[in-house]
């Protein structure tokens, strides 16, 4: 009887600790990852994939006629100094300078 109650025990203790994902599983615990809209996937689903996501603003969406709220849309904006893309107040970005045509060349 002392047998028995031993493996009731050891089998409790491995439901009780749970598979651990990545070795102790098969199949996929993240199905797939859907893109679209301005959103890449480069990845594929796997047990133990890391899924990778990339932003591409060409494949984003026109926004030509919408309204902009300057002191709350976001933006994402690519710092070339800080070779990082970072988001911003629409009100942050800097108004473009005027020009005056005679000192534009090649135009």
């Amino acid at each position: 009887m002392a047998v028995v109650k031993e493996m009731f025990e050891d089998l409790h203790d491995r439901i009780d600790a749970g598979p651990t994902l990545g070795s102790g599983t098969s199949g996929n615990y993240v199905a797939d990852v859907t893109s679209g809209n301005g959103l890449t996937k480069t990845s594929s689903a796997g047990e133990g994939q890391t899924v990778d996501l990339a932003v591409d603003i060409t494949g984003a969406t026109d926004g030509t006629g919408i309204v902009v709220d300057g002191a709350n849309d976001l933006v994402l904006l690519y710092d070339a100094d800080a070779t990082a893309v970072k988001k911003v107040k629409t009100s942050q970005i800097a108004e473009p300078a005027d020009v005056h045509p005679f000192l534009v060349m090649g135009g």
